[in-house]
């Protein structure tokens, strides 16, 4: 069964124009501080933008029902984000991936890293970054910089938190 959860933040009747952001993790410490950065994020953009948030773990994949749910979930999202606590892509994510690239109708979003323990350098780094700008590339997403597990959410300056 699929350890898949949604997270959702919709105050417009209409959910096609809230902002879909689906979180894929290497394990649940991964997810949990994914999530932790989703929560901050809803707390940042408050009432400025809707958001729904779909969560899914490497072991979802495994699952043909919910590998078809998150590949559903990822043709509709504008974020894809990936939350690693090591260096490499399993292979299960990197076929999962491959199969995602043809059925993605969408021509726009952002595909994103966040390194939760270590960082990660040299030919590990170089090989995670070529195999998710390559997956981005596939997708139709620009790819972001990573971002380490504790991102600093404050608002530019002359931005003023609403509380």
């Amino acid at each position: 069964m699929s350890t898949a959860t949604a997270l959702s933040a919709i105050r417009s009747q209409d959910e096609s124009d809230a902002c879909r952001i689906l979180v894929l993790s290497e394990d649940a410490p991964a997810r949990d501080n994914a999530r932790n950065v989703c929560f901050r994020l809803l707390t940042q953009l408050e009432n400025e933008t809707d958001l729904t948030f779909s969560f899914w773990l490497f072991t979802d994949l495994d699952h043909p029902v919910s590998a078809g749910c998150a590949l559903e979930a990822l043709n509709h999202a504008d974020v894809a984000l990936f939350s690693l606590r090591g260096s490499r892509l399993p292979p299960r994510v990197t076929q999962w991936l491959d199969a995602c690239g043809p059925t993605r109708t969408k021509t726009e979003g952002a595909l994103a890293l966040l390194l939760n323990d270590q960082p990660v350098a040299g030919l590990a780094w170089d090989g995670l970054a070529a195999r998710l700008q390559s997956a981005a590339q596939q997708l139709r997403m620009d790819f972001l910089p990573p971002m380490s597990g504790s991102p600093d959410l404050s608002l530019p300056p002359g931005r003023s938190q609403r509380r």
